[in-house]
C-alpha cells in the first residue's frame, strides 16, 4: 500500500471513531475493506475509500455515477477525505429514509465534481459538490411531494428535503442541519 493510502486510512479511523467507544457514526463501515478498491462507475476512476459508502440498499457507485459525466467523459471521483466523509452521513441518512419509506430508491444525483457541477448548471454553493446531498425519486412510494411531506411528518433530521421539479433533493450536513421541507422551484424556496 502506497504512504498516502495509509495515512488515508488512518485520517478516515481517527474521523469515525473515538477513544472512548468502539463504534463508528458512520454506519456499517468496515475500514478493512477500503483495502480494497472500488471501482465506482466507468466515468470515476478506481476511487480508494468508496468502498465506505456500501449500505444495504446502496452501491458506492450510486453516489458517484452521472451519465452526464460519461457522455463528456468527466472524471466524477473524490480523493477528498472531508467529502468521503460527508458522503458516509449522506449515505447513513438515504438508507434511514429508504427504510423508512419502504420502497426502492433510485439516486439520479449524488457528489459531483466542480466541472460536472458547471455543466449541469448547479448552483456555485452546490452541496452536491461538497458530497452532502443527493437528488432521488421513489415512485412505489409516490410523488415528491409525498415523499417530502411523509419525511417531514416522520421528523427525520435533514438540512434540506426540497421537491425540485420531478425529483426530492435531500441534503444533511454534521450539524447545524436546517430542517427545509418545502419546495424550490425557479430558483425560490417555498416552505412546505
Amino acid at each position: 500500500m502506497t504512504m498516502n493510502f495509509l495515512r488515508f486510512l488512518e485520517e478516515l479511523k481517527n474521523k469515525f471513531f473515538n477513544t472512548t467507544r468502539n463504534t463508528a457514526p458512520c454506519a456499517e463501515m468496515n475500514l478493512y475493506s477500503v483495502e480494497e478498491e472500488y471501482k465506482v462507475s466507468s466515468n470515476v476512476r478506481t476511487n480508494p475509500g468508496a468502498s465506505l459508502l456500501k449500505r444495504k440498499n446502496f452501491s458506492p457507485e450510486e453516489f458517484f455515477h452521472s451519465d452526464t459525466a460519461e457522455r463528456h467523459n468527466i472524471d466524477n471521483s473524490t480523493d477528498s477525505i472531508v467529502i468521503l466523509s460527508d458522503l458516509c452521513t449522506t449515505a447513513d441518512k438515504i438508507q434511514e429514509i429508504r427504510d423508512f419509506l419502504g420502497h426502492p430508491i433510485r439516486i439520479t444525483s449524488g457528489y459531483r465534481c466542480s466541472e460536472l457541477n458547471d455543466l449541469v448548471g448547479g448552483s456555485k454553493n452546490s452541496q452536491h459538490m461538497e458530497g452532502q446531498a443527493v437528488d432521488f425519486i421513489c415512485f412505489k412510494f409516490g410523488t415528491p411531494e409525498d415523499i417530502v411531506r411523509a419525511i417531514k411528518k416522520e421528523g427525520i433530521e435533514v438540512d434540506q428535503c426540497l421537491i425540485e421539479k420531478t425529483w426530492v433533493h435531500l441534503s444533511i450536513k454534521d450539524k447545524d442541519n436546517r430542517n427545509m421541507f418545502g419546495f424550490y422551484l425557479n430558483n425560490k424556496f417555498r416552505p412546505l
